[in-house]
């Protein structure tokens, strides 16, 4: 009883986000706590839902829409990808809109880097910097991007069985519905039959047999469109992957990051390769690459703690709140922080790399402020301050100085990954938008409201964080990312202070921290009234 009536609740919630076409807060969590993730498991309500993030995009942006409806090019990735380009009623914008990558193109850069990322979770533009500098004169328009990270051979060998299967099914899908829609003359469909067959074979049409009727038709024939797929298939249907064919993947992947314009990588894992069961590889990373063909990013080991580690804090913070009905279990959370501590020494198997990639930029590229961070002790610090410190240097590498390039698919990008993408990541790409945005650099239009709407919609829900999983195992990193906005409000978080205009800063601290407050105070309300799920 209790099962059913939760999938009419779930069916209700479906239905009122499937009709709305507005900026419904309330509706969106409700519909997020009720529905089974990932997202290709509610994808047909989501329609709705995407219409109204690409409406918000297109306040500010010039946008290219690839589509992803069946999934086909990753189930775990959004409707649509919605890719914004340009900003609208920019010159200087306006004058590389014909250096942008066709559809075709960018369905090429996502297929190639596909194979090689953790489920298929190919690196895709979610935001575009966009920033004139009116001290200097520069243009910025930069990419913040977001992805799974590298995968060994076992991991791609899933990746190729799931892009088969979708193939396959498409096809079915596909026969079965040329079958049981087209109608024929059985006569006049078994004439012609005869006919070319005659003619293939240089003989009277009166000697061939009569067709087949549709009812006769054998299983194998029906199947012909899914053969046919499998054979176009540009994988080999070969499932032995040899070095060979590893390092095509990786050239691949290669031409896709150049071909996003990415120069900086946040990599957040604390494995440096991960094993299946101590023995088996089946994740890597960019940093660890045998062959040292990432060397031209600036890639940032920057490890911080999974989703383990928020999922025993909340545990221990409920503990802490006890019976009592007049309190929460986010009032304790600090304290939750304080007391638990990440074992690095049994957990971590990688080494934070900021100081040398920093030594390896040209002078003054990024601000002192990221060279003053004692990154060495890095393992003493609190994930209050690990949050801050790592969002200052993605912030800072943002207003990276060296090689400027007004053109976001060319270089400047900043791409974010944990292993997967769908936990760490969207809670560093989530806080960055809405960081940006109260500087007035990313999706600036937007009113409080709309951007708290866009995160979740998007960074969130579209790209597969699986909240109603996550939140069985204690753990709340969408809270999380939005309470922490109350951390990053002072000036030296900020685009501006990054780029070295310290007393323009100072002059706009109060409108971004108040527009970051704000926030926070509407999303902690509807979260907690809403909230259900622990």
């Amino acid at each position: 009883m209790e099962d059913s009536a939760k999938k009419r609740k779930s069916k209700r919630l479906s239905k009122k986000l499937l009709l709305s076409e507005q900026v419904d807060i309330t509706s969106l969590l409700e519909f997020y706590q009720s529905s089974k993730q990932p997202i290709v498991n509610c994808r047909a309500v989501c329609g709705k839902m995407q219409q109204v993030v690409e409406r918000l995009f297109e306040k500010d942006y010039l946008c290219v829409k690839v589509n992803n409806e069946e999934g086909s090019l990753c189930p775990s990735y959004p409707f649509r990808i919605c890719i914004p380009v340009a900003a609208i009623d920019c010159p200087h914008c306006a004058s590389h809109q014909d250096s942008i990558p066709s559809i075709s193109a960018l369905e090429s850069y996502f297929a190639s880097s596909s194979l090689g990322r953790g489920r298929g979770r190919f690196v895709a533009p979610v935001s575009l910097l966009h920033y004139h500098d009116p001290n200097t004169g520069t243009h910025y328009a930069r990419f913040s991007l977001r992805s799974a990270s590298l995968i060994q051979k076992p991991e791609v060998l899933l990746n190729k069985v799931t892009r088969r299967k979708h193939r396959l099914s498409k096809s079915m899908e596909d026969a079965r519905a040329l079958f049981a829609n087209v109608e024929l003359d059985d006569e006049a469909a078994k004439r012609s039959k005869k006919k070319r067959i005659a003619e293939k074979l240089k003989i009277s049409s009166t000697q061939v047999s009569p067709a087949a009727t549709e009812d006769e038709q054998t299983p194998a024939e029906i199947s012909m469109p899914a053969q046919e797929a499998l054979q176009d298939e540009k994988i080999s249907n070969n499932v032995d992957l040899k070095p060979t064919r590893m390092a095509k993947i990786r050239k691949n992947d290669l031409r896709s990051l150049a071909g996003m314009g990415v120069s900086f990588i946040g990599d957040l894992m604390v494995e440096e390769k991960l094993k299946l069961l101590r023995v088996l590889q089946v994740i890597s990373s960019e940093k660890a690459d045998r062959k040292s063909r990432y060397t031209q990013f600036s890639i940032y080991s920057i490890p911080y703690p999974g989703y383990e580690y928020f999922g025993a804090c909340t545990i221990y913070a409920k503990k802490l709140k006890g019976s009592d009905s007049t309190k929460h279990h986010h009032e304790f959370m600090e304290q939750a922080f304080d007391d638990i501590k990440f074992s690095w020494e049994s957990l971590c198997s990688t080494q934070l790399n900021v100081p040398q990639v920093l030594e390896k930029l040209e002078d003054d590229s990024i601000h002192p402020q990221v060279n003053r961070i004692a990154w060495g002790k890095h393992q003493t610090w609190h994930i209050n301050e690990m949050t801050q410190n790592y969002v200052q240097l993605l912030v800072s590498s943002f207003a990276a100085k060296n090689d400027i390039n007004d053109q976001p698919f060319v270089t400047g990008g900043v791409l974010v990954h944990c292993i997967m993408g769908w936990d760490r990541t969207p809670t560093f790409i989530s806080m960055l938008r809405m960081s940006l945005w109260a500087d007035g650099v990313v999706n600036s239009s937007l009113t409080a409201e709309e951007m708290v709407y866009l995160t979740i919609a998007y960074d969130w829900i579209s790209f597969g964080h699986d909240l109603v999983y996550r939140a069985n195992q204690g753990v709340e990193l969408m809270y999380f990312c939005f309470n922490f906005l109350k951390r990053i409000q002072s000036e030296e978080f900020s685009f501006q202070y990054a780029l070295g205009h310290e007393e323009l800063a100072s002059d706009l601290q109060s409108e971004r921290a108040a527009k970051l407050q704000e926030l926070v105070d509407i999303f902690i309300p509807i979260y907690r009234s809403t909230f259900n799920l622990l």
